[in-house]
């Protein structure tokens, strides 16, 4: 199989940005496989196996190290000179730490990609020789000048052994003739599927597609304020949906970052609240430090600050047999009210489990969150309804749909849509609110000709009486703030 060349690629995908594998630089390279060899040692000496949990802790432990060698340079078998920069040139010391971490990994050599490529969103591999990335919003074709990867056997290797091998990844991790595809979560890493043959065709034998958590760098509403993603008067509507406990349906297309945006106003939730999160496969990882944590003023490091501190986080289990169903979505949203959480997320709404979910907004769980996928905010309204009436609650009845449509409106407050602009960046592009009648619709907030949103609703005395009530005391002007 041919490896593409760069004329190749620019003959075959024109349009398509062509970029080299990434890797380290020649100023840090021996320098991090030095320290790489550290950890080995310490890692063969404790025994333990290779896992999730160690990945995502690597970069504090890569950090910890370097600062062992600035103490102790000889024992690490560090030069004193290449010491003494690291203890006063904070940029080679932050370049050091990210090339060791690379080196470190156990995901190496897609740590490359995955920690060296800035804004990674997603990375497609169509066989061994042809990589895909896409990175603030565009796409690029990896050329193979310094492509680690020889071989489909290798890659289906890589994935089988090395990703889905480790301790702690999540979901269907066979990946074999039987089970020829597999999809899992690695910690708060990357969420990704692999297929091969006999579930692929064609030339290649094996496909993948990876999701990193690059999103997760967005902390707050400002955050999308400044990249463009919303205006501050969507953003400041969105903050008093959630302080004021408005049900909130978020929904886009693939990619359009649905789960991003429920991390960023799940993070707003007071801390004394209970979350319970259903997912299908780990995504949203609110435990996890969203990195703007208070100074400790006596270490000087950055504390650790979760998105929700109190957080039971329930993900489904695939079957194991071909006569057992596992554990569905839906059983996880039913089981969830035990936990007596005072909101509930659901990752992704795909099926009947939309009725439970609704029935739980419904009944003292207000300020909850879903997402779904849809190509506008009516249409999302449309697409709950559909999935509410698989419940067998209301595909028995001959009035199912308007049921299942009552019931959604009774359920939620606000949808909001978002979609691919412009360069395939992010946007809001649409804001709706819903009342208790099931034709009861205010669009809030509205496209542009350009692209942009404007204000619709202009008073808040034009809401539905439900969310007027829920906002009265967050949004204390008598107007929706201004697009």
């Amino acid at each position: 199989m041919k490896a593409l060349s760069a004329e190749i690629a620019e003959a075959a995908y024109e349009g398509l940005e062509a970029l080299p594998w990434p890797d380290l630089g020649d100023g840090v390279r021996d320098l991090a496989q030095r320290l790489t060899e550290v950890i080995e040692t310490n890692r063969r000496a404790a025994g333990a196996p290779a896992s999730v949990v160690e990945e995502d802790t690597l970069f504090d432990s890569v950090t910890a190290l370097v600062d062992r060698v600035i103490e102790s340079p000889t024992r690490h078998g560090v030069p004193p000179m290449v010491q003494e920069r690291l203890r006063t040139d904070d940029s080679f010391r932050r370049t050091v730490i990210e090339a060791t971490r690379v080196r470190a990994s156990r995901l190496w050599p897609l740590s490359r990609l995955i920690y060296l490529l800035p804004g990674l969103e997603e990375i497609h591999c169509f066989r061994s020789d042809r990589w895909m990335v896409t990175a603030g919003g565009r796409k690029a074709l990896l050329l193979n000048d310094v492509n680690p990867f020889g071989s489909d056997e290798e890659v289906i290797n890589f994935f089988r052994d090395r990703v889905l091998g480790l301790v702690g990844v999540v979901g269907a991790t066979q990946l074999n003739d039987g089970s020829p595809v597999a999809e899992a979560t690695v910690g708060g890493v990357m969420r990704l599927i692999v297929a091969i043959k006999p579930a692929i065709s064609g030339d290649a034998n094996v496909h993948a597609t990876i999701r990193t958590s690059a999103a997760a760098r967005v902390r707050s509403l400002d955050d999308y304020v400044s990249h463009g993603v919303m205006p501050r008067g969507v953003a400041d509507f969105l903050e008093a949906c959630v302080a004021g406990r408005a049900n909130v349906l978020i929904a886009g297309g693939t990619a359009t970052g649905k789960t991003t945006l429920m991390r960023v106003l799940a993070g707003m939730i007071p801390d004394r609240e209970t979350v319970v999160v259903i997912e299908d496969s780990a995504e949203l990882h609110l435990e996890s430090d969203r990195g703007d944590g208070p100074m400790d003023l006596q270490t000087g490091e950055r504390q650790p600050r979760p998105w929700v501190p109190l957080c039971i986080n329930l993900c489904t289990v695939p079957a194991v047999l071909r006569q057992d169903s596992g554990i569905t979505m839906r059983e996880l949203v039913r089981a969830a009210l035990r936990f007596r959480p005072d909101r509930i997320l659901l990752g992704e709404s795909r099926g009947a489990e939309m009725a439970d979910v609704c029935t739980a907004m419904s009944t003292g769980h207000d300020g909850s969150m879903v997402t779904i996928h849809a190509d506008n905010a009516f249409l999302a309204v449309e697409r709950a309804a559909s999935y509410t009436m698989e419940s067998a609650r209301f595909a028995n009845s001959s009035n199912s749909y308007e049921l299942a449509k009552r019931a959604v409106h009774h359920a939620l407050d606000v949808v909001v849509h978002l979609a691919h602009g412009p360069g395939g960046t992010r946007r809001v592009s649409g804001v709706v609110a819903l009342g208790e009648a099931m034709d009861h619709t205010v669009e809030l907030y509205g496209a542009t000709a350009e692209g942009g949103l404007r204000r619709v609703c202009r008073l808040t005395g034009d809401l539905p009486p439900r969310l007027r009530a829920r906002l009265r005391h967050t949004l204390r002007n008598e107007e929706l703030p201004a697009a």
